[in-house]
């Protein structure tokens, strides 16, 4: 079976009055589940459905809850409260009766402000055109990387024992005909493995239990400075991903991760804790 694209299945998602349903197609796997960066971009789409007027997404909670499966899925969405300048939402997946993920979002409209502080550079590593393209294996790899394109450039593979603490690379949907949005962004964030698997040396399953991601809007200034109006990024450029590994215990690991554009601007944060069965 031919797995749908990514701007297809959120295609797929139909809302009405704060109800909505949405097929999951088969290809998007990481073992039982869904790819958590192709949920929360539901979620995501389905929050902006109960917006009274366009706001970009400034934060994105997400806290998984069980294993969102391929097929049917119910989808529950609505505002929470709108303010001057924020908007809160939420939203709910549930399948075969239960919540298997629920989502809090905000939605902010710029201000002005005497507050600038510069982001992190993107870190320096190998572009990527000198750099291979890790292979999707049926089998061995997930479903879901199909989809993605991975250059890695930082840190070690997963399994590998390597005892690092970075992970990251260059990375885009292999279906680039959507323009880049905030969606995107999930999937690509949520590609990644964790980097804590790089310091096991044998294949262990782990998955998300919360995942916060920030949005940078608008994009933050490169370094050196770009042009005063750079043109948007096409979906099917390179970004630029890093992840690190702040502790880890107890089966549980903590990890921060960002990710910059195809000219080097920062357009997202990300933390998750993630649950490790090794």
């Amino acid at each position: 079976m031919t797995a749908t694209g990514f701007d297809e299945v959120l295609a797929g998602l139909a809302l009405e009055g704060g109800r909505g349903a949405v097929e999951v197609p088969e290809g998007w796997g990481q073992g039982r589940a869904t790819l958590g960066g192709l949920v929360a971009a539901l979620a995501l789409s389905a929050m902006r459905g109960v917006l009274e007027e366009p706001r970009p997404p400034r934060s994105l909670l997400s806290i998984f809850t069980g294993p969102v499966e391929p097929g049917a899925v119910e989808i529950e969405v609505g505002r929470l409260r709108r303010g001057g300048s924020v908007t809160h939402a939420e939203a709910r997946l549930v399948q075969g009766g239960e919540v298997r993920y629920a989502a809090f979002g905000a939605f902010g409209a710029g201000r002005d402000s005497a507050l600038e502080v510069a982001p992190p550079p993107r870190p320096a590593a190998p572009g990527p055109d000198g750099l291979d393209e890790l292979p999707f294996i049926p089998g061995v790899t997930p479903e879901f990387t199909r989809h993605v394109a991975y250059r890695w450039a930082l840190g070690a593979p997963v399994f590998s024992g390597a005892g690092r603490r970075e992970m990251g690379g260059w990375c885009r949907l292999r279906d680039g005909l959507g323009a880049a949005s905030e969606e995107r962004l999930l999937a690509l964030v949520d590609a990644w493995p964790a980097a804590v698997l790089s310091r096991i040396d044998r294949p262990a399953p782990a998955s998300s239990l919360t995942w916060a991601i920030e949005f940078v809007h608008p994009p933050a200034p490169a370094a050196p400075a770009q042009p005063a109006a750079p043109p948007a990024p096409a979906a099917d450029h390179w970004w630029f991903y890093r992840s690190e590994t702040e502790t880890a215990a107890g089966g549980y690991a903590h990890e921060s991760a960002a990710l910059w554009d195809p000219i080097g601007r920062l357009v997202a944060l990300s933390r998750q804790a993630v649950a490790v069965f090794a």
